[in-house]
Parts: structure tokens; C-alpha cells; sequence
């Protein structure tokens, strides 16, 4: 799929074993894709991620705070229906009832 920005990253493969300090990592790079044409580049990074995704906390910062925002809407909603309970099909209610009286 074609990428929305100029600089992206790929993500190629995963490492699931645990690396130290110090360890040797080997990767052999083939060239299926010619970048030169328009003078792009290529390289490799090897990154972590942690249970707020990668490089750029953003995207589960936000998550978090919708449905936290969610939850605490979620609770709100419940508290006015339980303290102030309305009949259910209460036709007084109505925008059309009010304006014939």
C-alpha cells in the first residue's frame, strides 16, 4: 500500500528472542525495489515497542483517553438514569405535545 507521508517505516520482521548488550545481529539486505530513480534511500532500524505501540505514543495516548473519557460518560449516564429514572414511552415529553397546549 502506498504511504501517506515521504518518510515511513516498514515493518519487515520481528526479533522475538531477547537480545543483550552487545549481541550480534545479522541481517542480510537484498535490493527488490530500485529507490535510486527518485533518489530514495533505504536503511534499517531496529527498534522496541511496549504496550503503548512504537516509536510514537500518540496513537495509544489517544486510545486511552477515549475510552477513559468513554467509561467515565459511560458511568455518568448510568448514575442520572438510576437517580432520575424516566418512564420508558412517556409521550409528555414530547417537543409535539407541548407546543398544542
Amino acid at each position: 500500500r502506498t504511504a501517506a507521508l515521504p518518510r515511513f517505516r516498514k515493518l519487515w520482521g520481528r526479533i522475538d528472542a531477547r537480545l543483550e548488550k552487545n549481541d550480534i545481529v545479522n541481517i542480510t539486505i537484498d535490493n527488490r525495489w530500485n529507490s535510486y530513480s527518485f533518489n530514495g534511500k533505504k536503511s534499517v532500524v531496529l527498534g522496541t515497542t511496549d504496550w503503548l505501540g512504537g516509536y510514537n505514543p500518540f496513537l495509544g495516548i489517544a486510545y486511552l483517553a477515549t475510552g477513559g473519557a468513554s467509561l467515565l460518560l459511560g458511568i455518568a449516564y448510568l448514575l442520572a438514569r438510576v437517580i432520575k429514572p424516566r418512564k420508558f414511552g412517556d409521550e409528555s415529553l414530547l417537543q409535539e405535545n407541548k407546543t398544542r397546549l
